[in-house]
């Protein structure tokens, strides 16, 4: 009989063909009909109708997604308001309709400032130990101004859920010595992370957080193991206007001691024999040892460690080991001052030190050491009486006095705002707008890394162009990924699948029945399969090329934006790479 099919769409699609066609189909036969859909530039859900009359009656509903072909843009400001301050904060006019998402916070808590950084900590996309312990930690001091920089994270749990959560996850990622591996699931033990895991549990357990004591023990009894080791290693630092190495005594050891200290476990053997041997510690771990006597109750040995004043520590960023930087080792610093001598007359110059520094804040580790810091100064801030008033488009539409003031899109939307400040004190405001621009546009650049995509037919293994592939051809994607001549630790390679396209086989071997083969297999440390994309964490070798194979399917027809791959060294945002956006075409599947 005849029949006729009627489309309908709601959401981000419209019909670029006609809505209704018709098709005489054949007694226990089959016939095809095809019709054009366009997604428009607004990401979001979209559903389609099918409605088919005629011989017979059917109806089929299917929900799409359609996502934005570029990575949502963030802008914000941040600052600090006294009496008579006025600021002038940007229109967010130019991102695309339905996609805007504006935010205003003023607040006495001067973590506020750094709202942006907060955000990206506790929505931070991987797993590792090091990044799960960075996202909880801060959680335990700074509830309020979590719920202001990050509202959309605790519309259904407070931070206490995440705290849980987190510690739940620890315990699950803890290996036979007692030792916790960097990924869930895997057998390469974390020793940074270790002692920093260990750290936070500490802290937890002293919040009132339920902790596995058994488990506790066995990473501490870990912990004071392998700081009894007398390691040693080159120590990279900037002085003057150069770079200097020294052998210095592993970072990892004096943390251990801290933590060792902290839990009631001090060991004075191993902390007298680094109190003797002063050339092997650097400033930051001359804190380290110092807070470990003082938590021991050993203050004349305190006094004799801690440096009298305060001098910058300056690391050159590590991608792996004890993940140090600038930023992480200062941070420490005036943590370990904020909690065993919180008077101590540095606060206040670490404080300014590292406020002065804190947008350059990039990785989770330095971020969660510096949002501690500002969580625990918090307690000693001075209140103040402040009154701020806030224009939209030259009209006043909220005041500030007191206590913190959120403001979002229905409350400003695309118009400028001004703040003016009276009163005495001093208050903190955040300012950010995200969405997809209208100009989005990729920067693509290689730095200090090189990651390249191509695509194959997996029967002849012959490269294919994405404007031809073909709908239910199986591809091989291979991934080649250089580190410029420069070994990197840590890295995350992030493959977003054209929309039309789904993962068949995510790990491929180094060879194949097929022959397929790669002369130097990325050593995966971790994989994270998602319906659109797949991520690969891994380290390099910088002398060579490594390469990763995956199969994926062409499963529709139509042209499709093609993302760029990336790859990014997450403890270092000097060294990435984006590559490879376009588009992409596939033919319909041959008509038997």
């Amino acid at each position: 009989g005849r029949v006729t099919v009627r489309l309908g769409t709601e959401g981000p699609l419209s019909i670029a063909s006609a809505a209704s066609r018709s098709v005489q189909v054949p007694a226990q036969g089959t016939a095809q009909l095809q019709f054009r859909v366009r997604a428009s530039d607004i990401p979001g859900v979209a559903s389609l109708t099918m409605k088919a009359s005629g011989a017979g009656s059917a109806t089929e509903h299917v929900s799409l997604s359609v996502r934005p072909r570029v990575p949502f843009a963030v802008e914000s400001r941040s600052g600090t308001l006294k009496h008579g301050s006025e600021m002038a904060l940007p229109a967010a006019d130019d991102y695309l309709r339905g996609t805007r998402s504006v935010r205003l916070t003023v607040s006495p808590f001067p973590a506020v400032r750094f709202s942006r950084q907060l955000r990206q900590l506790v929505g931070y996309p991987h797993g590792c130990i090091e990044q799960t312990v960075s996202r909880a930690f801060p959680q335990l001091y700074l509830e309020e101004v979590l719920k202001l920089a990050a509202p959309e994270q605790y519309r259904r749990q407070n931070p206490a859920y995440y705290v849980n959560e987190a510690i739940r996850k620890v315990e699950s990622m803890q290996l036979y010595d007692g030792s916790l591996a960097y990924w869930p699931g895997g057998q390469q033990r974390s020793w940074w992370g270790s002692v920093y895991a260990a750290h936070f549990l500490l802290e937890a357990r002293k919040a009132k957080y339920r902790v596995n004591d058994k488990s506790l023990r066995r990473l501490l009894r870990f912990i004071g193991k392998e700081a009894r080791k007398r390691e040693t290693y080159d120590y990279v630092h900037v002085r003057g206007t150069g770079r200097t190495v020294e052998l210095k005594a592993r970072k990892e050891i004096l943390y251990s001691l801290y933590v060792l200290a902290a839990a009631g476990k001090a060991d004075l053997s191993s902390m007298n024999y680094y109190s003797g041997r002063p050339h092997l510690l650097t400033r930051d771990t001359r804190y380290l040892l110092a807070g470990a006597y003082g938590l021991a109750g050993k203050w004349s040995t305190y006094h004799k460690t801690l440096p009298e004043m305060f001098r910058a520590e300056l690391p050159v960023r590590e991608t792996g080991g004890s993940f140090d930087s600038e930023l992480r080792a200062n941070a420490i610093m005036l943590n370990v001052l904020l909690e065993v001598d919180p008077g101590n007359r540095q606060i206040p110059d670490i404080l300014r030190w590292i406020a002065n520094r804190a947008e350059n804040m990039h990785s989770t580790q330095e971020t969660a050491f510096v949002m501690l810091a500002l969580g625990k100064a918090a307690r000693r801030s001075a209140s103040s009486d402040m009154t701020v008033s806030v224009f939209v488009d030259g009209r006043k539409r909220a005041t500030y006095d007191g206590g913190s003031l959120r403001l979002d899109e229905k409350d400003i939307g695309s118009g400028r705002v001004t703040l003016k400040a009276t009163g005495s004190g001093e208050v903190y405001f955040f300012w950010s707008a995200e969405g997809v621009k209208r100009d989005g546009r990729i920067v693509e650049e290689d730095a200090n890394m090189r990651v390249r995509r191509s695509y194959h037919d997996y029967r002849t293994g012959r490269p294919v162009d994405p404007s031809q592939f073909r709908q239910g051809q199986l591809l091989v994607c291979r991934i080649a990924l250089s580190g410029e001549g420069r070994s990197v630790e840590n890295v995350a390679v992030t493959d977003m699948l054209p929309a039309g396209c789904e993962i068949e086989n995510a790990r491929l071997r180094a060879s194949t029945a097929l022959g397929w083969t790669v002369p130097f297999p990325l050593d995966v440390e971790y994989i994270d399969i998602r319906d659109d994309r797949v991520i690969l964490f891994t380290s390099l070798d910088g002398a060579k090329t490594r390469e990763y194979l995956y199969m994926l399917r062409v499963v529709n027809a139509g042209r499709f934006a093609l993302p760029p791959i990336a790859a990014e060294a997450m403890y270092d945002p000097a060294i990435h790479s984006y590559h490879g956006a376009g588009s992409v075409l596939s033919a319909p599947m041959r008509q038997p």
